[in-house]
């Protein structure tokens, strides 16, 4: 069986990002997770190389999606510049009363990406592998 070439899956990745490419070692970090993924969903030991656009479509989505989760959750405070280092993480806290005054953060589609991500890698990867299980499914093997 001839098997994915993890050059081109990097090169097709850095295509698809454009300029939101992120680093060298990130990079091949990610591919190695998703490659351990997709060998695990399959139960294969070699990706092979007609999934290579599926594999790069797959670390695509990874990056995105955890891109949108760091925009989602980290946001600057109002009246500070936003090349200041401060930051409220609204998925942290929900609503603070004090008297009869209440401030709700966190509520919405910001907590569900925050509430998500808290169950490890697996609540990112695994939604995203999902979302190509038609066609990782033709190259899935019986474990006994």
């Amino acid at each position: 069986m001839i098997t994915v070439d993890k050059g081109l899956i990097a090169d097709i990745v850095k295509t698809q990002l454009g300029v939101d490419t992120p680093s060298e070692p990130l990079l091949n970090l990610t591919i190695d997770e998703v490659e351990q993924e997709i060998k695990n969903f399959c139960n294969i030991k070699e990706v092979p190389r007609e999934l290579t656009y599926t594999f790069a479509n797959i670390v695509v989505d990874l990056f995105r999606y955890r891109q949108e989760f760091i925009n989602a959750t980290k946001k600057p405070v109002e009246g500070e510049e936003e090349d200041d280092d401060i930051t409220i993480n609204e998925g942290n806290m929900n609503s603070i009363r004090v008297g009869d005054t209440t401030i709700t953060f966190g509520s919405g589609s910001d907590t569900m990406v925050y509430n998500k991500n808290m169950r490890s890698h697996q609540a990112n990867l695994d939604d995203v592998i999902l979302n190509y299980k038609v066609q990782l499914k033709k190259f899935r093997r019986m474990v006994w």
